[in-house]
Formats: structure tokens, sequence, C-alpha cells
């Protein structure tokens, strides 16, 4: 009996200990919580922060072209060109000349005919 006692205590604990270590260890690199799942959650979780990036992007634009289409500071020419776009009147070679820049050129030429 005393044999079994000091061969457990001399070999069986340390193997047993040892296994226990390498089973952690194994776990802490390979398993569900390990080392290369969180590796791999982090890329991941950059791809969805660009993701994230560019979908912030895309609404900052909309919001931009929204507030250019809102009724309260409605632009003359964004209007404009809106209404020909939706109702099929825009044509690629339309040249677009802001009211102010017209209303200029009309009156020189007035001016110059007088």
């Amino acid at each position: 009996m005393r044999r079994f006692g000091k061969f457990f205590t001399d070999v069986v604990a340390p193997v047993l200990l040892a296994l226990w270590v390498a089973y952690l260890g194994y776990g802490a690199i390979a398993g569900a919580a390990g080392y290369r799942v969180l590796a791999e959650l982090r890329a991941e979780a950059d791809e969805k922060q660009t993701a994230l990036d560019e979908i912030i992007e895309k609404r900052r634009v909309l919001e931009r072209h929204a507030d250019l289409l809102n009724p309260k500071s409605v632009d003359p020419d964004m209007l404009d060109e809106r209404i020909r776009a939706v109702l099929g009147y825009a044509h690629p070679d339309d040249i677009v000349v802001p009211r102010e820049e017209l209303q200029r050129m009309l009156k020189k030429a007035r001016d110059s005919a007088s």
C-alpha cells in the first residue's frame, strides 16, 4: 500500500497535473473561447466596422441630398434638376444655367441691344 502511495505522489500526480495543464493550454489556444477564435472575432469586427463606416458615409450623403430637397430651403436648381429627371425631360446634353447667371446674361443682352 505504501508503494502505491509513493508511486501516486511521485509519478501519477505529476503526470495528471501535466495533462491537466496541457488540456487547459490547448483550450486557451484552440478552444471555443481560445486565441484563434479571438483573432477571428477581431477580424470580423474590423470588417463590420468598415461596412459601418461605409453606411455612415452613405447616410451623410443622403442627408445632404435630403437637406437640399427640404421645402423650407429648396434650391431652385436642384428642384428643377429633380423634376426633369423624374418626369423624363432631362437630356444628357442639357446645359444648366443658374438663375442669377441667366439674369445677368439677359441684362447684358438688353444693354448691348440698346
